[in-house]
Protein backbone atom coordinates (compact mmCIF):
# COMPACT_ATOMS: atom_id res chain seq x y z
CA UNK A 1 0.00 0.00 0.00
CA UNK A 2 1.76 3.52 -0.87
CA UNK A 3 2.22 6.42 1.46
CA UNK A 4 -0.73 8.62 -0.57
CA UNK A 5 -3.12 5.62 0.18
CA UNK A 6 -2.34 5.17 3.52
CA UNK A 7 -2.55 9.01 4.21
CA UNK A 8 -6.42 8.08 2.60
CA UNK A 9 -7.02 5.73 5.05
CA UNK A 10 -6.28 7.53 7.97
CA UNK A 11 -8.04 10.80 6.79
CA UNK A 12 -11.35 8.56 5.82
CA UNK A 13 -10.86 6.92 9.38
CA UNK A 14 -10.61 10.23 10.94
CA UNK A 15 -13.69 11.91 9.33
CA UNK A 16 -15.99 8.66 9.60
CA UNK A 17 -15.20 8.60 13.51
CA UNK A 18 -16.42 12.18 13.53
CA UNK A 19 -19.29 11.60 12.10
CA UNK A 20 -19.84 8.45 14.27
CA UNK A 21 -19.95 10.62 17.39
CA UNK A 22 -23.93 11.45 16.31
CA UNK A 23 -24.57 8.24 14.06
CA UNK A 24 -28.37 9.40 13.75
CA UNK A 25 -26.84 12.33 12.27
CA UNK A 26 -24.71 11.20 9.48
CA UNK A 27 -25.87 8.43 8.54
CA UNK A 28 -25.46 8.68 4.76
CA UNK A 29 -22.23 9.96 5.16
CA UNK A 30 -20.75 7.17 7.48
CA UNK A 31 -21.94 4.62 4.67
CA UNK A 32 -19.99 6.41 1.82
CA UNK A 33 -17.27 6.34 4.37
CA UNK A 34 -17.63 2.83 5.35
CA UNK A 35 -17.66 1.80 1.66
CA UNK A 36 -14.64 3.57 0.84
CA UNK A 37 -12.52 2.25 3.47
CA UNK A 38 -13.69 -1.27 2.10
CA UNK A 39 -12.60 -0.31 -0.90
CA UNK A 40 -8.99 1.20 0.23
CA UNK A 41 -8.67 -1.95 2.51
CA UNK A 42 -9.47 -4.88 0.31
CA UNK A 43 -8.56 -3.11 -3.22
CA UNK A 44 -6.49 -0.34 -2.97
CA UNK A 45 -5.37 0.06 -6.45
CA UNK A 46 -9.32 0.84 -7.46
CA UNK A 47 -9.89 3.26 -4.54
CA UNK A 48 -8.69 6.40 -6.38
CA UNK A 49 -10.75 5.35 -9.56
CA UNK A 50 -13.53 4.64 -6.80
CA UNK A 51 -13.31 7.51 -4.40
CA UNK A 52 -13.04 10.14 -7.78
CA UNK A 53 -14.07 13.36 -7.27
CA UNK A 54 -15.30 12.64 -3.86
CA UNK A 55 -18.48 13.62 -4.82
CA UNK A 56 -20.39 10.92 -3.59
CA UNK A 57 -19.65 12.51 0.19
CA UNK A 58 -20.63 15.95 -0.81
CA UNK A 59 -23.85 14.15 -1.71
CA UNK A 60 -24.07 12.01 1.21
CA UNK A 61 -23.44 15.03 3.63
CA UNK A 62 -26.56 17.25 1.63
CA UNK A 63 -28.37 14.08 2.16
CA UNK A 64 -27.86 13.76 5.75
CA UNK A 65 -28.70 17.76 6.21
CA UNK A 66 -31.85 18.02 4.60
CA UNK A 67 -33.25 14.65 5.50
CA UNK A 68 -32.08 15.36 9.48
CA UNK A 69 -34.43 18.77 8.78
CA UNK A 70 -37.08 16.80 7.70
CA UNK A 71 -36.55 14.70 11.18
CA UNK A 72 -36.34 18.15 13.64
CA UNK A 73 -39.75 19.70 11.50
CA UNK A 74 -41.46 16.29 11.80
CA UNK A 75 -41.19 16.61 15.68
CA UNK A 76 -42.44 20.09 15.39
CA UNK A 77 -45.48 19.45 13.38
CA UNK A 78 -44.42 21.76 10.77
CA UNK A 79 -45.53 19.54 7.90
CA UNK A 80 -44.91 22.21 5.10
CA UNK A 81 -41.13 22.35 6.25
CA UNK A 82 -40.96 18.56 6.16
CA UNK A 83 -42.37 18.47 2.61
CA UNK A 84 -39.70 21.15 1.83
CA UNK A 85 -36.76 19.62 3.20
CA UNK A 86 -37.85 16.02 1.82
CA UNK A 87 -38.48 17.78 -1.82
CA UNK A 88 -34.89 19.22 -1.39
CA UNK A 89 -33.42 15.86 -0.31
CA UNK A 90 -34.88 14.25 -3.25
CA UNK A 91 -33.21 16.66 -5.36
CA UNK A 92 -29.69 15.95 -4.10
CA UNK A 93 -30.56 12.26 -4.30
CA UNK A 94 -31.74 12.68 -8.04
CA UNK A 95 -28.45 14.30 -8.72
CA UNK A 96 -25.16 12.89 -10.31
CA UNK A 97 -22.23 15.10 -10.36
CA UNK A 98 -20.83 18.50 -9.27
CA UNK A 99 -22.64 20.25 -12.29
CA UNK A 100 -25.76 19.22 -11.74
CA UNK A 101 -26.58 19.37 -8.16
CA UNK A 102 -26.14 22.91 -7.23
CA UNK A 103 -28.62 23.72 -10.05
CA UNK A 104 -31.36 20.70 -8.80
CA UNK A 105 -31.13 21.44 -5.22
CA UNK A 106 -31.36 25.67 -6.43
CA UNK A 107 -34.36 24.71 -8.01
CA UNK A 108 -36.13 22.33 -5.03
CA UNK A 109 -35.49 25.38 -2.70
CA UNK A 110 -36.73 27.98 -4.84
CA UNK A 111 -40.09 25.48 -5.71
CA UNK A 112 -40.38 25.27 -2.21
CA UNK A 113 -39.85 28.88 -0.69
CA UNK A 114 -43.66 28.90 -0.13
CA UNK A 115 -43.33 25.84 2.39
CA UNK A 116 -40.24 27.01 4.45
CA UNK A 117 -42.20 30.69 4.85
CA UNK A 118 -45.41 28.99 5.31
CA UNK A 119 -45.16 28.66 9.53
CA UNK A 120 -43.55 31.84 9.38
CA UNK A 121 -46.62 33.55 8.40
CA UNK A 122 -49.15 31.22 10.81
CA UNK A 123 -46.89 32.35 13.52
CA UNK A 124 -47.40 36.21 12.26
CA UNK A 125 -51.02 35.76 11.49
CA UNK A 126 -51.73 33.87 15.24
CA UNK A 127 -49.67 36.74 16.86
CA UNK A 128 -51.82 39.21 15.40
CA UNK A 129 -54.65 37.58 16.11
CA UNK A 130 -54.44 37.53 19.44
CA UNK A 131 -53.53 40.93 19.82
CA UNK A 132 -56.17 41.90 17.60
CA UNK A 133 -58.72 40.19 20.00
CA UNK A 134 -57.44 41.87 23.62
CA UNK A 135 -57.38 45.50 21.31
CA UNK A 136 -61.04 44.62 20.91
CA UNK A 137 -61.91 43.68 24.26
CA UNK A 138 -60.52 46.85 26.12
CA UNK A 139 -61.72 48.73 23.40
CA UNK A 140 -65.16 50.89 23.75
CA UNK A 141 -67.70 49.26 22.62
CA UNK A 142 -68.76 52.01 19.52
CA UNK A 143 -65.23 51.38 18.42
CA UNK A 144 -64.75 47.22 17.69
CA UNK A 145 -66.24 46.98 14.52
CA UNK A 146 -62.84 47.73 12.37
CA UNK A 147 -60.98 45.53 14.90
CA UNK A 148 -63.63 42.60 14.17
CA UNK A 149 -62.94 43.04 10.64
CA UNK A 150 -59.54 42.69 11.25
CA UNK A 151 -59.33 39.88 13.79
CA UNK A 152 -61.89 37.59 11.24
CA UNK A 153 -59.58 38.61 8.56
CA UNK A 154 -56.98 37.01 9.94
CA UNK A 155 -58.60 34.01 11.11
CA UNK A 156 -59.79 33.42 7.36
CA UNK A 157 -55.60 34.27 6.38
CA UNK A 158 -54.85 31.51 9.22
CA UNK A 159 -57.58 29.10 7.87
CA UNK A 160 -56.72 29.30 3.89
CA UNK A 161 -52.83 28.31 5.38
CA UNK A 162 -54.37 25.67 7.17
CA UNK A 163 -57.77 24.55 6.55
CA UNK A 164 -58.10 22.53 9.39
CA UNK A 165 -57.13 24.73 11.99
CA UNK A 166 -59.13 25.46 15.01
CA UNK A 167 -58.56 26.49 18.75
CA UNK A 168 -58.03 23.16 20.21
CA UNK A 169 -55.18 22.34 17.61
CA UNK A 170 -54.03 25.68 18.17
CA UNK A 171 -53.47 24.85 22.24
CA UNK A 172 -52.05 21.50 21.92
CA UNK A 173 -49.92 21.50 18.52
CA UNK A 174 -46.60 22.38 19.26
CA UNK A 175 -45.72 24.78 15.77
CA UNK A 176 -49.10 27.05 17.44
CA UNK A 177 -49.39 26.65 20.97
CA UNK A 178 -45.26 27.26 21.78
CA UNK A 179 -45.05 30.51 19.03
CA UNK A 180 -47.82 32.34 22.15
CA UNK A 181 -46.05 33.65 25.45
CA UNK A 182 -49.55 33.33 26.57
CA UNK A 183 -50.38 30.78 29.85
CA UNK A 184 -52.66 28.01 29.75
CA UNK A 185 -55.44 31.00 31.55
CA UNK A 186 -54.40 34.11 29.70
CA UNK A 187 -55.21 31.82 26.32
CA UNK A 188 -58.84 30.79 27.88
CA UNK A 189 -59.96 34.19 28.11
CA UNK A 190 -58.78 34.83 24.40
CA UNK A 191 -59.99 32.13 22.87
CA UNK A 192 -63.43 32.87 25.00
CA UNK A 193 -63.31 36.21 23.77
CA UNK A 194 -63.10 35.51 20.20
CA UNK A 195 -66.36 33.15 20.46
CA UNK A 196 -67.95 36.30 21.50
CA UNK A 197 -66.69 38.38 18.74
CA UNK A 198 -68.18 35.72 15.91
CA UNK A 199 -70.89 34.57 17.97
Amino acid sequence: MSDEIKDAEKYLEARLAECSSRPELHKNTIAVYNSYLKVIRERPGDYIKEAGDMFAVMKAEQLDRNEDFALLYEKFSQVEKVKAYKTISEAVQNSSGYGDIYMKTGDARQATEALLNIEYKKRELLANLCRGITAWRVEIPAERGSIKANIIKHWNSLQELDPQLSWEKIKTQPGYRNSLYYNDGQFALIEKWFREITA
